[in-house]
Protein backbone atom coordinates (compact mmCIF):
# COMPACT_ATOMS: atom_id res chain seq x y z
CA UNK A 1 0.00 0.00 0.00
CA UNK A 2 1.32 3.43 -0.87
CA UNK A 3 -0.45 5.16 2.00
CA UNK A 4 -2.22 3.87 5.05
CA UNK A 5 -4.42 5.65 7.51
CA UNK A 6 -6.55 4.37 10.31
CA UNK A 7 -7.33 5.02 13.93
CA UNK A 8 -6.49 3.00 16.98
CA UNK A 9 -7.81 2.95 20.48
CA UNK A 10 -5.12 3.35 23.11
CA UNK A 11 -5.35 1.11 26.13
CA UNK A 12 -5.03 2.66 29.57
CA UNK A 13 -2.21 1.52 31.77
CA UNK A 14 -4.43 -0.73 33.87
CA UNK A 15 -7.91 -1.10 32.48
CA UNK A 16 -10.65 -3.48 33.46
CA UNK A 17 -11.76 -5.72 30.64
CA UNK A 18 -15.35 -6.93 30.60
CA UNK A 19 -15.62 -9.88 28.27
CA UNK A 20 -18.39 -12.38 27.72
CA UNK A 21 -17.13 -15.75 28.81
CA UNK A 22 -16.65 -18.28 26.08
CA UNK A 23 -19.31 -20.94 25.89
CA UNK A 24 -16.74 -23.68 26.28
CA UNK A 25 -13.39 -24.01 27.94
CA UNK A 26 -12.14 -26.91 25.84
CA UNK A 27 -9.50 -24.69 24.26
CA UNK A 28 -8.02 -24.05 27.69
CA UNK A 29 -6.87 -27.64 28.12
CA UNK A 30 -3.65 -29.37 27.15
CA UNK A 31 -2.27 -28.20 23.83
CA UNK A 32 -4.26 -24.95 23.90
CA UNK A 33 -1.24 -22.73 23.29
CA UNK A 34 -0.70 -21.80 26.96
CA UNK A 35 2.60 -22.71 28.60
CA UNK A 36 4.10 -21.88 31.98
CA UNK A 37 6.78 -19.22 31.64
CA UNK A 38 9.76 -20.55 33.62
CA UNK A 39 7.54 -22.83 35.72
CA UNK A 40 4.94 -22.23 38.50
CA UNK A 41 5.39 -19.59 41.17
CA UNK A 42 6.34 -16.89 38.66
CA UNK A 43 4.87 -13.46 37.89
CA UNK A 44 5.01 -12.12 34.33
CA UNK A 45 7.45 -9.43 33.31
CA UNK A 46 8.41 -7.63 30.11
CA UNK A 47 12.02 -7.32 28.97
CA UNK A 48 13.51 -8.13 32.40
CA UNK A 49 12.33 -9.12 35.88
CA UNK A 50 11.79 -5.51 36.99
CA UNK A 51 9.80 -4.54 33.88
CA UNK A 52 6.20 -4.59 35.11
CA UNK A 53 4.67 -1.55 33.41
CA UNK A 54 0.90 -1.34 33.63
CA UNK A 55 0.83 -0.70 29.89
CA UNK A 56 1.89 -4.30 29.27
CA UNK A 57 -1.44 -5.81 30.36
CA UNK A 58 -5.13 -5.35 31.06
CA UNK A 59 -6.76 -6.47 34.31
CA UNK A 60 -9.63 -8.77 33.30
CA UNK A 61 -12.45 -8.90 35.85
CA UNK A 62 -14.11 -11.75 33.94
CA UNK A 63 -11.04 -13.94 34.44
CA UNK A 64 -10.50 -13.38 38.15
CA UNK A 65 -12.44 -16.46 39.29
CA UNK A 66 -10.05 -19.16 38.09
CA UNK A 67 -7.11 -19.86 35.84
CA UNK A 68 -9.43 -21.34 33.21
CA UNK A 69 -11.55 -18.17 33.16
CA UNK A 70 -8.39 -16.10 32.87
CA UNK A 71 -7.39 -18.17 29.83
CA UNK A 72 -10.79 -17.49 28.30
CA UNK A 73 -10.33 -13.75 28.87
CA UNK A 74 -7.01 -13.98 27.04
CA UNK A 75 -8.58 -15.82 24.10
CA UNK A 76 -11.17 -13.05 23.78
CA UNK A 77 -8.42 -10.42 23.40
CA UNK A 78 -6.92 -10.45 19.86
CA UNK A 79 -3.57 -9.08 21.10
CA UNK A 80 -3.20 -11.44 24.08
CA UNK A 81 0.20 -13.10 24.27
CA UNK A 82 -0.03 -14.40 27.82
CA UNK A 83 -1.56 -14.04 31.25
CA UNK A 84 -0.74 -13.73 34.92
CA UNK A 85 -3.11 -15.23 37.47
CA UNK A 86 -3.11 -14.96 41.26
CA UNK A 87 -5.86 -15.16 43.88
CA UNK A 88 -8.73 -13.32 42.26
CA UNK A 89 -6.68 -11.29 39.79
CA UNK A 90 -6.18 -11.92 36.08
CA UNK A 91 -3.79 -9.92 33.92
CA UNK A 92 -4.19 -10.32 30.15
CA UNK A 93 -0.80 -9.45 28.65
CA UNK A 94 -0.67 -7.59 25.32
CA UNK A 95 2.92 -6.29 25.33
CA UNK A 96 4.16 -6.17 21.68
CA UNK A 97 7.40 -7.94 22.58
CA UNK A 98 5.59 -10.56 24.62
CA UNK A 99 6.49 -11.95 28.03
CA UNK A 100 10.27 -12.17 27.94
CA UNK A 101 11.04 -12.55 31.65
CA UNK A 102 9.45 -13.59 34.95
CA UNK A 103 9.91 -12.95 38.66
CA UNK A 104 9.64 -15.51 41.45
CA UNK A 105 6.42 -14.93 43.45
CA UNK A 106 4.57 -17.65 45.36
CA UNK A 107 0.96 -18.37 44.36
CA UNK A 108 1.40 -16.67 40.97
CA UNK A 109 1.14 -18.27 37.54
CA UNK A 110 2.54 -16.73 34.39
CA UNK A 111 1.51 -18.38 31.13
CA UNK A 112 2.65 -17.43 27.66
CA UNK A 113 0.05 -17.75 24.93
CA UNK A 114 1.73 -18.59 21.68
CA UNK A 115 -0.04 -20.59 19.00
CA UNK A 116 2.41 -22.91 17.21
CA UNK A 117 5.18 -20.85 15.61
CA UNK A 118 4.15 -17.49 17.10
CA UNK A 119 7.47 -17.16 18.92
CA UNK A 120 9.30 -17.19 15.58
CA UNK A 121 8.65 -13.45 15.17
CA UNK A 122 10.34 -10.32 16.51
CA UNK A 123 8.66 -6.87 16.62
CA UNK A 124 10.31 -4.32 14.34
CA UNK A 125 10.99 -0.99 16.07
CA UNK A 126 8.55 -1.93 18.81
CA UNK A 127 6.02 -3.69 16.57
CA UNK A 128 2.83 -1.73 17.21
CA UNK A 129 2.24 1.50 15.31
CA UNK A 130 4.70 0.50 12.57
CA UNK A 131 4.31 -0.52 8.93
CA UNK A 132 6.92 -2.69 7.24
CA UNK A 133 9.33 -1.29 4.70
CA UNK A 134 12.24 -2.53 2.60
CA UNK A 135 15.60 -0.78 2.54
CA UNK A 136 14.23 2.47 4.03
CA UNK A 137 11.01 4.08 5.26
CA UNK A 138 9.96 5.01 1.70
CA UNK A 139 10.63 1.58 0.18
CA UNK A 140 7.22 -0.11 -0.05
CA UNK A 141 7.02 -1.89 -3.39
CA UNK A 142 3.92 -4.13 -3.77
CA UNK A 143 6.26 -6.80 -5.14
CA UNK A 144 7.63 -7.32 -1.63
CA UNK A 145 4.47 -8.90 -0.20
CA UNK A 146 1.22 -10.73 -0.82
CA UNK A 147 -2.00 -9.31 0.61
CA UNK A 148 -4.64 -11.20 2.61
CA UNK A 149 -7.95 -9.56 3.49
CA UNK A 150 -10.39 -10.34 6.33
CA UNK A 151 -7.70 -11.68 8.66
CA UNK A 152 -9.16 -11.45 12.17
CA UNK A 153 -6.02 -11.33 14.32
CA UNK A 154 -2.29 -10.79 14.41
CA UNK A 155 -1.83 -14.47 15.23
CA UNK A 156 -3.72 -15.48 12.08
CA UNK A 157 -1.44 -13.20 10.07
CA UNK A 158 1.59 -14.91 11.63
CA UNK A 159 0.12 -18.29 10.73
CA UNK A 160 -0.16 -17.23 7.08
CA UNK A 161 3.51 -16.32 7.17
CA UNK A 162 4.53 -19.64 8.69
CA UNK A 163 2.77 -21.48 5.86
CA UNK A 164 5.02 -19.69 3.35
CA UNK A 165 8.64 -20.87 3.38
CA UNK A 166 9.70 -17.61 1.73
CA UNK A 167 8.04 -15.35 4.32
CA UNK A 168 10.41 -12.86 5.95
CA UNK A 169 7.86 -10.93 8.03
CA UNK A 170 4.34 -9.60 8.34
CA UNK A 171 2.45 -6.33 8.48
CA UNK A 172 -1.01 -6.37 10.06
CA UNK A 173 -3.71 -3.68 9.98
CA UNK A 174 -6.00 -4.09 12.99
CA UNK A 175 -8.90 -1.98 11.73
CA UNK A 176 -8.64 -3.08 8.11
CA UNK A 177 -8.07 -6.74 9.11
CA UNK A 178 -5.43 -6.79 6.42
CA UNK A 179 -2.30 -8.96 6.44
CA UNK A 180 0.77 -8.51 4.29
CA UNK A 181 3.07 -11.53 4.06
CA UNK A 182 6.50 -10.16 3.20
CA UNK A 183 8.89 -12.24 1.09
CA UNK A 184 11.52 -9.50 1.08
CA UNK A 185 13.58 -8.92 4.24
CA UNK A 186 12.07 -6.17 6.40
CA UNK A 187 14.88 -3.68 7.05
CA UNK A 188 12.93 -0.56 7.98
CA UNK A 189 9.54 0.63 9.24
CA UNK A 190 7.33 3.71 9.09
CA UNK A 191 5.21 5.08 11.92
CA UNK A 192 1.51 4.51 11.12
CA UNK A 193 -1.17 4.04 13.79
CA UNK A 194 -3.29 0.92 13.67
CA UNK A 195 -0.61 -1.32 12.17
CA UNK A 196 2.05 -3.73 13.39
CA UNK A 197 5.22 -4.97 11.73
CA UNK A 198 6.96 -8.17 12.77
CA UNK A 199 10.01 -9.86 11.24
CA UNK A 200 10.29 -13.62 11.12
CA UNK A 201 13.17 -14.84 13.25
CA UNK A 202 14.87 -17.50 11.16
CA UNK A 203 18.29 -17.28 12.82
CA UNK A 204 17.29 -19.34 15.88
CA UNK A 205 15.36 -22.57 15.36
CA UNK A 206 14.17 -25.07 18.02
CA UNK A 207 16.05 -28.37 18.11
CA UNK A 208 13.68 -31.33 18.55
CA UNK A 209 10.79 -29.09 19.61
CA UNK A 210 10.12 -27.56 23.04
CA UNK A 211 11.22 -28.57 26.55
CA UNK A 212 14.63 -29.77 25.38
CA UNK A 213 18.14 -29.22 26.75
CA UNK A 214 21.03 -29.06 24.28
CA UNK A 215 23.50 -31.93 23.90
CA UNK A 216 26.52 -32.79 21.78
CA UNK A 217 26.80 -36.04 19.84
CA UNK A 218 24.07 -37.84 21.83
CA UNK A 219 21.53 -37.21 24.60
CA UNK A 220 24.05 -37.83 27.42
CA UNK A 221 26.86 -35.80 25.86
CA UNK A 222 26.85 -32.62 27.95
CA UNK A 223 30.48 -31.64 28.40
CA UNK A 224 30.96 -28.24 30.04
CA UNK A 225 33.57 -27.54 27.36
CA UNK A 226 30.80 -27.15 24.80
CA UNK A 227 29.30 -23.94 26.17
CA UNK A 228 29.75 -20.80 28.24
CA UNK A 229 27.16 -20.06 30.93
CA UNK A 230 25.93 -16.48 31.15
CA UNK A 231 23.29 -15.07 33.48
CA UNK A 232 20.51 -13.53 31.41
CA UNK A 233 16.98 -12.58 32.42
CA UNK A 234 15.31 -13.20 29.08
CA UNK A 235 15.47 -15.35 25.98
CA UNK A 236 16.13 -12.24 23.88
CA UNK A 237 19.21 -11.43 25.96
CA UNK A 238 20.45 -15.00 25.58
CA UNK A 239 20.09 -14.73 21.81
CA UNK A 240 22.04 -11.49 21.83
CA UNK A 241 24.82 -13.09 23.88
CA UNK A 242 25.06 -15.83 21.25
CA UNK A 243 25.11 -13.41 18.31
CA UNK A 244 28.05 -11.56 19.85
CA UNK A 245 30.13 -14.73 19.52
CA UNK A 246 29.63 -14.53 15.75
CA UNK A 247 29.98 -17.79 13.83
CA UNK A 248 31.54 -19.45 16.90
CA UNK A 249 28.08 -19.64 18.47
CA UNK A 250 26.23 -22.74 17.33
CA UNK A 251 23.14 -22.24 19.47
CA UNK A 252 21.74 -21.59 22.93
CA UNK A 253 20.10 -23.37 25.81
CA UNK A 254 17.85 -21.18 27.96
CA UNK A 255 15.89 -21.78 31.16
CA UNK A 256 14.64 -19.38 33.86
CA UNK A 257 17.40 -16.78 33.71
CA UNK A 258 20.19 -19.22 32.79
CA UNK A 259 21.75 -19.10 29.33
CA UNK A 260 24.27 -21.47 27.75
CA UNK A 261 26.04 -20.17 24.64
CA UNK A 262 27.11 -23.27 22.72
CA UNK A 263 30.39 -23.08 20.79
CA UNK A 264 31.02 -26.80 20.18
CA UNK A 265 32.63 -26.91 16.69
CA UNK A 266 30.38 -29.76 15.55
CA UNK A 267 27.32 -27.89 16.78
CA UNK A 268 24.27 -29.17 18.66
CA UNK A 269 23.56 -32.68 17.40
CA UNK A 270 21.22 -34.00 20.08
CA UNK A 271 18.89 -32.94 22.90
CA UNK A 272 17.65 -34.22 26.26
CA UNK A 273 13.98 -33.83 27.30
CA UNK A 274 13.83 -31.33 30.16
CA UNK A 275 10.78 -29.32 31.25
CA UNK A 276 11.22 -25.55 31.03
CA UNK A 277 14.33 -25.69 28.84
CA UNK A 278 14.71 -24.37 25.29
CA UNK A 279 17.42 -25.50 22.88
CA UNK A 280 17.81 -23.32 19.78
CA UNK A 281 20.25 -23.82 16.92
CA UNK A 282 21.84 -20.62 15.58
CA UNK A 283 22.20 -20.26 11.81
CA UNK A 284 22.61 -16.53 11.10
CA UNK A 285 21.62 -15.13 7.75
CA UNK A 286 24.04 -12.95 5.80
CA UNK A 287 22.09 -9.84 6.80
CA UNK A 288 22.23 -10.81 10.48
CA UNK A 289 25.97 -11.40 10.35
CA UNK A 290 26.49 -7.96 8.82
CA UNK A 291 24.27 -6.36 11.47
CA UNK A 292 26.18 -8.05 14.31
CA UNK A 293 29.47 -6.78 12.90
CA UNK A 294 28.04 -3.27 12.71
CA UNK A 295 26.79 -3.43 16.30
CA UNK A 296 30.10 -4.73 17.59
CA UNK A 297 31.72 -1.46 16.50
CA UNK A 298 29.10 0.56 18.36
CA UNK A 299 29.24 1.57 22.00
CA UNK A 300 25.52 0.96 22.47
CA UNK A 301 23.58 -2.18 21.64
CA UNK A 302 19.85 -2.46 21.18
CA UNK A 303 18.26 -5.47 22.83
CA UNK A 304 14.81 -6.50 21.65
CA UNK A 305 12.10 -3.84 21.65
CA UNK A 306 12.66 -2.58 25.14
CA UNK A 307 16.01 -1.30 26.33
CA UNK A 308 19.59 -0.25 25.63
CA UNK A 309 22.68 -1.66 27.19
CA UNK A 310 26.02 0.12 27.20
CA UNK A 311 29.22 -1.85 26.90
CA UNK A 312 27.36 -5.16 27.14
CA UNK A 313 29.45 -8.18 28.12
CA UNK A 314 28.09 -11.60 29.13
CA UNK A 315 28.73 -12.36 32.80
CA UNK A 316 30.08 -15.83 33.51
CA UNK A 317 28.47 -17.54 36.50
CA UNK A 318 28.76 -20.75 38.45
CA UNK A 319 25.32 -22.00 37.43
CA UNK A 320 25.03 -25.66 36.44
CA UNK A 321 22.21 -27.97 35.49
CA UNK A 322 23.04 -29.94 38.62
CA UNK A 323 20.04 -28.40 40.31
CA UNK A 324 17.89 -30.45 37.94
CA UNK A 325 17.93 -34.22 38.12
CA UNK A 326 18.75 -35.75 34.75
CA UNK A 327 18.60 -39.44 33.92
Amino acid sequence: MATKSSTTTSTAATTTVSATQASTSSSAGTGDGFEDADGPGRACRGAHENDNSGSHYQVAASGSGSLELCKEACLLEPLCNGLEFSRGRCEVWTRPGGIRATKALSNFRCLRYEPPGASSFQPMDGGLGRTCRGANANDNSPSYYSTHENVDSLFECKALCLKNAECKGIEYGFVLRRCEVWTRAVQATESVEGFACWARDTDFQPVSGGDQACRGAHSKDNSANYYTVVREQSLDACKLACSRYGTDCKGIEYSAGRCEVWTRPEGIQATFPLKGFSCLRYQPSASTAALVQKKSRSRRHFLGPAFLQTGYQPSVTEFTEGAVTEL
